[in-house]
């Protein structure tokens, strides 16, 4: 293994680390603040995983290639599609299209910040 990739493995470990624990605490938030959001755990669990194994895919080839903005813009819409779409599973779950879209500009946020990491980690040599 080369050493680029050895480092892009280690960023996108941690890269999926960090969003396992931010998708999880936005899409808490969003379940107190419309408390029929989800069912049960499950649903949020389930959107959790899908986001962050899509996510880092994307931050590792996107990203690394494309820079921060333009892997933004496409992830609006993928992000909203999978918290609409995994919703669908469970026909007690209550997210709205417009609630799709609220959550995804949080999680916006929180993806802004971990491209900038990404970038940075990829440039920075390990130590």
């Amino acid at each position: 293994m080369t050493a680029h990739r050895a480092r892009l493995a280690e960023v996108s470990l941690r890269n999926a680390i960090a969003k396992l624990v931010l998708f999880s605490l936005v899409l808490s938030a969003a379940r107190v603040l419309w408390p029929d959001l989800y069912p049960s755990a499950w649903p949020l669990v389930l959107t959790v995983l899908v986001l962050t194994v899509t996510g880092v895919i994307g931050d590792a080839t996107l990203v690394v290639r494309y820079g921060n903005v333009p892997p933004l813009l496409i992830g609006f819409f993928g992000m909203t599609a999978i918290l609409w779409g995994v919703a669908r599973l469970w026909p007690a779950t209550h997210m709205t299209l417009e609630r799709a879209v609220t959550v995804t500009l949080a999680l916006g946020v929180v993806e802004f910040f971990l491209h900038r990491y990404v970038l940075s980690a990829i440039r920075t040599p390990a130590r």
